[in-house]
């Protein structure tokens, strides 16, 4: 290295060390200011949970929505209607049925599979054989990328070169009502959850196509009607998967606490959608109770977590390594074993992020 170059390379080495100790505290500041903001509204909110508890609220008639209640904080008891999923390639419907038992249907997600040609290696580098075996797959199997392509033999196994359906699509309800009231579709998170849709909510498919149950998997097929009785090579199946919430008691009832806006029932907005309150339950279920659950999910939850010690701490590990290679006097540590350096450094980091912590 010549003597002309050494100060440019230092120069080079301090401004990178200067922009990354910069963008370390400008991200880590970015992030302090959203956690104190969000800090700020879940205490505005438990405050507005409690003066609703404190003063009442009434609960409105759920077969008549209108303007009257705008601007209002209410409470509705009423059917939940969550409406009809239907895929428009194979006509199947995804419906709850009636009773306890069943649940109403939120959302819908296909997913498309094709039996392929599937390649097992084995032997050594030397002497490989391949065993073809066949399985179904979303993901296309690229026949061109097998090791034996069996060309003297005439036995080509070759798969098709795309799915004969478009895979992993998601149907959403298009509407949430309670009653004749709207509610914003956030209503049901925190209730729902994805599970394999059951043969008993598959009976309405569209002509072509048939429900087969089992078929090397535990829950129902939609194939095209007859195959499969000769399933081969570029047969698909059509797997569905349903987001589903509880039907409610024996008549399908829900409650509902909420704000009126434009005739439609919302979350009151103070940015804790994060919480997923449960305003909306099975049940006839009094105002009380559900302000009182939102309370405690308000007070229980943790607030997300102090991601700006990460970054600062990732920082540090970084600008440690430009640090030692900056000044001579750190070669000892830079020639330490592998093992010695990892633990000088993290001790380091960890305490640059309190120092810088301590002030933020």
């Amino acid at each position: 290295m010549s003597a002309a170059a050494t100060p440019f390379i230092y120069f080079i080495r301090f401004l990178r060390l200067a922009l990354g100790g910069f963008l370390i505290l400008g991200v880590s500041q970015l992030t302090v200011d959203h956690q104190k903001e969000f800090e700020v509204r879940k205490v505005e909110a438990i405050a507005y949970f409690e003066q609703l508890l404190a003063n009442g609220i009434q609960t409105i008639p759920s077969d008549h929505a209108g303007l009257a209640y705008e601007g209002e904080f209410v409470h509705i008891q009423g059917v939940l209607d969550t409406g009809t999923l239907t895929d428009p390639l194979t006509g199947m419907t995804l419906y709850a049925g009636q009773g306890p038992t069943f649940r109403k249907a939120t959302g819908l997600r296909r997913t498309v599979e094709m039996l392929q040609w599937h390649e097992e290696i084995t032997g050594t580098s030397s002497l490989r054989e391949s065993k073809f075996t066949t399985r179904w797959s979303e993901k296309l199997i690229d026949s061109d990328r097998f090791h034996s392509r069996d060309l003297l033999k005439g036995q080509l196994h070759n798969n098709p070169k795309q799915l004969p359906h478009e895979t992993g699509i998601w149907f959403e309800m298009s509407q949430l009502m309670l009653g004749a009231w709207p509610l914003e579709l956030s209503y049901t998170h925190g209730l729902d959850y994805e599970n394999p849709v059951r043969p008993d909510l598959m009976n309405t498919v569209a002509d072509g196509w048939q429900v087969v149950d089992g078929l090397q998997v535990s829950i129902p097929s939609v194939m095209p009607t007859g195959q499969a009785t000769d399933l081969a090579v570029g047969a698909f199946r059509i797997l569905y998967a349903g987001r589903t919430i509880p039907y409610g008691d024996s008549d399908g009832q829900y409650s509902a606490i909420g704000l009126v806006k434009d005739g439609t029932l919302i979350h009151p907005y103070f940015g804790v959608h994060w919480f997923g309150l449960p305003l909306l339950t099975p049940g006839n279920v009094s105002a009380d109770i559900l302000l009182e659950q939102a309370l405690d999910k308000l007070h229980e939850d943790p607030l997300p977590p102090r991601i700006w010690n990460f970054y600062v701490f990732v920082g540090w590990l970084l600008c440690i390594g430009v640090l030692a290679r900056f000044f001579p006097n750190l070669q000892r540590f830079t020639e330490a074993s592998c093992p010695r350096r990892a633990v000088i450094t993290i001790i380091i980091a960890a305490i640059g992020t309190a120092l810088i912590g301590s002030f933020l």
